[in-house]
């Protein structure tokens, strides 16, 4: 494929095995997720992304981190696929390590989570962890119910804001929360907006790409909003290559922000992390019009469910590096994350651990699913070999090929009948078991939107 090519390319590792089933822990091992909203493998470096020919580097402080650095080894899972393409449900089931069928959280109607989930963040508490959730999404909040378990849970963001996120704010009080909490055992969760619409980097980011001959009112969203609903777009259309332009230099602030975060959490010694593991993903991923849409949660394609994954250990820890190239979803991330740890998180509702298949560099044999927005959801399934995209309401299903056909384009679903109907079979089942396990966790009550001004600088209530 040429993703792998490209990896290649990179000089990145072959996975390394390991005599043990999962990679050795140590008693003193801290835990840091980072999310970077809105961020597709397909715009980061690593995965070959060179916007406008510059000779800039989109994402170079991602792409160092994937090859490791001094205190730790790196593993990229270069077929990582976000289990929604919009935040809210995406961040539940990363929470939970259950599908949107299950935990129903889904829109903003229903942005709820039940209490009756155990989260990941309570099963590390309950194991003697300080919890620390920073969260600058206003869909991430304590009215949502995303803090359970976390011991400190805080907000970045303010009504009718022009920068799209308070980086500036979040980061010092992390890592003030780190350090503060040195001499115990830390999981900290931080959810960066950037490189989220509006499209509006701050200096110098807003140079980079050919980013400033585009007004910046065309990345703002009043003018994504207007544009998203035109049925004409492809991705040559020229108003969708300006914005790419300032989403392009959006991802390099986001880029920065990590590396700055990193920096901060290391501290004055550089020696913070360690002994921390540290996971870099997304919540979804940001399309222009390569299927027709712009911006996310109106389709379930790669470009807006296939995320960047990226696992550091402490160097000298027994445990795998270079890439794992086998589907995998991040709602599986949570129970991998706990048996990581050797931290129970039970629940027959949640997805497997995927350490073993890690370690062995074989398939999980679990195909990653994916929901898009809306009453009336598309969902994917995909494999190491072939994506279903399958819309019920409109009796619409689309087959590819996923080793031949990287950009979605040839539909297969008339030619291969036999494996359409197979992978629609394993689509109802695994819907039908999620559906199933949903009655144990019922919707609350939808408190009312008090960060509504945020949520509309974000997209949200359009006309």
């Amino acid at each position: 494929m040429r993703l792998a090519a490209t990896i290649a390319a990179l000089g990145l590792l072959v996975l390394s095995s390991c005599s043990s089933d999962k990679p050795e822990q140590a008693a003193d091992w801290d835990l840091v997720v980072v999310v970077l909203d809105a961020l597709p493998a397909g715009h980061l470096g690593l995965f070959g992304y060179q916007p406008n020919g510059s000779e800039t580097a989109i994402s170079p402080q991602i792409d160092a981190f994937a090859t490791g650095t001094r205190d730790h080894t790196a593993l990229n899972f270069t077929a990582a696929f976000a289990s929604a393409s919009y935040t809210l449900a995406s961040t539940a089931s990363l929470f939970t390590g259950t599908s949107p069928a299950t935990h129903g959280v889904l829109g903003l109607s229903s942005n709820v989570l039940s209490q009756n989930h155990l989260t990941l963040a309570e099963a590390f508490k309950g194991a003697g962890f300080a919890t620390c959730a920073l969260s600058s999404n206003p869909n991430i909040s304590t009215e949502g119910r995303f803090d359970q378990g976390f011991d400190t849970f805080r907000h970045y963001f303010r009504d009718k804001f022009e920068r799209h996120s308070l980086p500036e704010t979040l980061i010092p009080d992390a890592g003030a929360w780190w350090q503060h909490n040195e001499g115990q055992r830390r999981l900290l969760y931080a959810h960066l907006l950037p490189p989220h619409q509006p499209y509006d980097p701050p200096a110098p980011h807003d140079k980079l790409f050919g980013a400033s001959e585009v007004p910046r009112d065309e990345g703002l969203t009043p003018a994504l909003t207007s544009l998203s609903k035109r049925r004409d777009l492809t991705a040559s259309t020229p108003e969708v290559q300006r914005i790419r332009r300032r989403y392009d230099a959006g991802v390099h602030y986001a880029d920065s922000l990590f590396g700055k975060l990193l920096e901060t959490l290391a501290g004055e010694d550089g020696h913070g992390l360690d002994h921390t593991v540290i996971v870099l993903t997304s919540d979804h991923g940001e399309a222009f019009a390569e299927h027709g849409i712009i911006l996310h949660g109106g389709g379930v394609n790669d470009e807006l469910a296939h995320v960047p994954l990226i696992v550091a250990f402490p160097k000298g820890a027994d445990a795998p590096t270079g890439t794992y190239p086998h589907v995998i979803s991040t709602e599986d991330l949570a129970p991998s994350l706990a048996e990581l740890f050797d931290i129970a998180f039970p629940g027959d509702a949640k997805a497997p651990s995927f350490w073993q298949q890690v370690q062995a560099n074989e398939p999980t044999g679990r195909p990653a699913l994916t929901r898009s927005a809306g009453d009336r959801p598309l969902w994917s399934l995909r494999t190491d070999s072939a994506t279903l995209i399958d819309h019920r309401a409109s009796d619409t299903t689309l087959l590819f090929d996923r080793e031949t056909d990287a950009t979605e384009g040839l539909n297969r679903a008339d030619t291969d009948p036999a494996l359409t109907s197979e992978l629609r079979a394993t689509l109802d089942t695994r819907l039908q078991a999620a559906r199933a396990a949903a009655k144990d966790f019922p919707r609350a009550n939808t408190p009312e939107l008090v960060h509504k001004d945020a949520l509309e600088e974000l997209g949200y209530f359009g006309d």
